[in-house]
């Protein structure tokens, strides 16, 4: 009887172990791409600024099934994680959203709220430009067929800025 206890502990252990390795298995291997629509006939340029790993959400876990998510969120490896924290924090725009924000998950959450076209957008992305790292190239287009459509390709799941 004590065996059969053992072999049944053992069982329920690796069923709660498979479980809980369930929510991790995102994918990190898949590339991306960039596409800009009405593109005009120059060179773009993406420059990953957060990084992490792409998440579908599927309803559990307290996610939202119609949304994708960026999740364990790192600094891009494009941008000068040393000053741009600063520069954010320091703007006359934007700088109360970002008061007190230590971590690149934290600069994700903010961005979310962010709408597109948005004024406090362009700010961030100016303050971007000035926080790139010296020497880094990017991952370039230029325009491709009459469609006029640039695409970049080959990026990891992360945030970018788009430089014309």
């Amino acid at each position: 009887m004590k065996s059969m206890k053992k072999l049944v502990t053992l069982l329920l252990s690796l069923v709660m172990l498979c479980a809980l390795a369930m929510p991790a298995m995102a994918d990190v291997t898949t590339l991306y791409s960039i596409t800009i629509n009405g593109a005009k006939d120059h060179k773009y340029t993406a420059y990953q600024v957060l990084r992490g790993v792409y998440f579908h959400g599927d309803g559990n876990n307290h996610t939202d099934a119609n949304k994708e998510y960026l999740s364990d969120v790192q600094w891009g490896d494009d941008v000068n994680d040393a000053t741009i924290l600063t520069a954010l924090q320091e703007s006359t725009i934007i700088g109360a959203d970002f008061a007190g924000k230590t971590k690149a998950e934290e600069v994700a959450y903010v961005l979310q709220g962010y709408a597109n076209k948005s004024e406090k957008l362009d700010e961030f992305a100016r303050i971007v430009g000035k926080n790139l790292k010296a020497g880094v190239a990017g991952k370039s287009s230029g325009v491709v067929g009459e469609d006029k459509k640039a695409t970049i390709s080959d990026l990891t799941a992360g945030y970018y800025f788009v430089k014309d």
